[in-house]
């Protein structure tokens, strides 16, 4: 998946993962089940003695000590220490592991370790698994199951009066719907999204909220109305400090100019958004910004450096299994066959 696994070295360390777990090695050895006891040893080995061979460049690898401990702990039913894996901070950002793994693009380890915690605690920890559940099969293309979580999502969110998790929520279907061509009604939603974000002082999400109706209007052609909420997306997010947000608001603003034919500029855009996303280790991301940079050089006559931007996009695209490919394969049969002198300039190393 991501080819640049990160430093080893700033793994949070084995004692504060045993200490987050509550778990003592010398109670396990007085457990009377032999198969429990067992269980438990592997987690301790998985999380003490696991390293990631220097050769092996991937970053699932990275983290497999914390992957099979969860799979241990839920074959026992300890679904609140499996649970707590999931909120072992990893880096670059310190995102809790579900999340980096999202990021990552592991999108079917997600549905399986989501798959595994649902409806094994309580409606805070299944919120987390519907709406991750439900953003892991959107991204795969399929939709009915990701409307289908989503959906349950809002269900749990309105009965515990989960104001945030409802905006949530109400912004994934929008999502969804926008990944369906229904762009109307992913507006009502992502507008719903942005109602509640405000009305609850949720910067976040209203950053979030402004940067989806920037991409449904987009789709509609109106390029203005699409910049000027990508605007507002971009402006909040750096005062938060969203990094991701970020990426994807100058993403999607290179985007707008593309169809603005402002190649230049777009281009400009398109870089920033793919830099941020290689630094904060999202391969989904970077292959669109990728797709988005070769459109632009394609479209600027610079047919060497468009190649070789809109093989990397289709490389990562392979690798994560995600819809997009076949429109990145598309883009290349256009580009034709390599040439035998490329251009070094804004060339990805």
């Amino acid at each position: 998946m991501n080819k640049n696994p990160l430093d080893k070295a700033i793994l949070p360390s084995t004692e504060s993962v045993l200490e987050l777990l509550k778990l003592d090695p010398g109670a396990i050895k007085l457990m009377k089940a032999r198969s429990k006891r067992l269980q438990y040893r592997a987690v301790i080995n998985w999380l003490t003695h696991y390293k990631c061979p220097p050769e092996v460049n991937d970053n699932l690898e990275l983290v497999k000590g914390y992957v099979e401990a969860f799979y241990h702990l839920a074959a026992v039913e300890d679904w609140e220490r499996a649970s707590k894996i999931l909120t072992i901070k990893v880096p670059p950002i310190n995102e809790d592991l579900d999340t980096q793994l999202m990021r990552w693009g592991y999108y079917e380890e997600c549905i399986q370790l989501y798959s595994r915690l649902l409806g094994k605690l309580d409606h805070y920890w299944d919120s987390i698994c519907l709406s991750g559940l439900g953003i892991a099969y959107d991204t795969l293309g399929e939709y009915e199951k990701a409307i289908n979580y989503h959906q349950q999502y809002l269900q749990i969110a309105g009965e515990t009066g989960d104001r945030s998790g409802e905006g949530a929520a109400l912004g994934n279907l929008g999502i969804t719907y926008y990944s369906l061509g229904e762009y109307d009604k992913a507006i009502n939603y992502h507008q719903q999204c942005l109602q509640i974000a405000r009305e609850i002082g949720n910067r976040s999400g209203e950053s979030s909220a402004l940067g989806n109706l920037g991409n449904a209007y987009l789709f509609l052609g109106e390029y203005d109305k699409a910049i000027n909420y990508h605007q507002q997306c971009l402006q909040i997010a750096r005062e938060i400090g969203n990094r991701s947000e970020e990426g994807s608001a100058l993403g999607n603003w290179g985007v707008a100019l593309l169809k603005l034919e402002k190649y230049a500029e777009s281009l400009e855009y398109s870089q920033a958004a793919l830099e941020i996303f290689k630094q904060i280790g999202n391969p989904h991301r970077q292959a669109i910004a990728l797709k988005n940079i070769a459109e632009s050089h394609q479209h600027l006559e610079n047919l060497d450096a468009a190649r070789q931007y809109c093989d990397e996009a289709i490389a990562i695209f392979t690798e994560l299994g995600v819809p997009e490919l076949k429109e990145c394969q598309e883009l290349r049969e256009k580009l034709g066959p390599d040439t035998d002198f490329a251009t070094d300039a804004g060339m990805v190393n």
